[in-house]
């Protein structure tokens, strides 16, 4: 059978020792291979031997064929998380990238023009424009700083867009899909998100989890203009996102 040799730095034979080593390992498993361990000194260091025998037997790992020498382990770098950013009426806080999109700008929905209500943010592809956003994914992004029941939160929207959206029966398949997956309770801190798709494909998730979507791409029309257009509901976020979208 084949065996094989390897020699630590630490540990090396030599001389006349080292060949009648080799001749006795001859006599009884045919031909012997010394092969130097200097590309895994620094592995082996760590061990308390230093030398290391493999051969023709079966090992315990299936994988490894005889005379393979262990490679070094390697190591996996922990990708950098995303750069939070601070919305400065609400102190919410804003990941700078989502799944591609990048943060455009933020801003917040205030009651009455005083109490604010959730903190708004609009992701999008890097290189998006303010005239290229309505045929590109993009998603609205709100977190609450007060708590609120679903009813006020969802007729809130409902009735934004169906000022601006012509086709009723979208507008109801909007309204009844967040009717049926948002909690009856909104409490402080719940992040909904609206994810607008190029195909009219409106995907609702509920912090970090997608819950549900509807192909209604008038309503994912008006949804852009209800935080971007003249009638911002918004007008902070509105300016804040047109300064982050890339010049015409």
């Amino acid at each position: 059978g084949l065996f094989c040799v390897v020699l630590s730095e630490r540990g090396s034979i030599a001389g006349t020792m080292q060949r009648a080593f080799c001749a006795a390992l001859r006599q009884h498993h045919g031909k012997v291979v010394l092969a130097s361990a200097l590309a895994y000194s620094s592995q082996q260091q760590q061990q308390q031997t230093s030398c290391f025998f493999w051969g023709s037997r079966k090992t315990d790992d299936p994988q490894r064929k005889p005379g393979d020498v262990p490679l070094p382990t390697t190591t996996t770098t922990t990708p950098k998380p995303s750069l939070l950013v601070k919305e400065p009426k609400t102190g919410v806080e804003f990941v700078s990238e989502s799944d591609g999109l990048e943060l455009k700008g933020c801003g917040v929905r205030l009651k009455f023009g005083l109490v604010p209500v959730y903190a708004v943010a609009l992701y999008a592809p890097p290189k998006a424009t303010f005239e290229t956003l309505k045929s590109q994914r993009k998603e609205i992004r709100m977190t609450l700083v007060r708590t609120i029941d679903r009813t006020t939160f969802v007729t809130a929207i409902e009735e934004q867009v169906a000022k601006r959206c012509d086709d009723r029966k979208q507008v109801d398949a909007f309204r009844d899909m967040c009717t049926a997956k948002l909690n009856p309770k909104l409490v402080t801190g719940t992040t909904t998100a609206l994810l607008l798709e190029s195909d009219g494909k409106v995907a609702l998730s509920v912090d970090g989890i997608m819950e549900a979507f509807v192909y209604v791409p008038q309503v994912a029309d008006a949804l852009l203009d209800v935080y971007l257009g003249p009638d911002s509901v918004s007008p902070t976020a509105r300016d804040s996102i047109k300064r982050g979208l890339a010049p015409p």
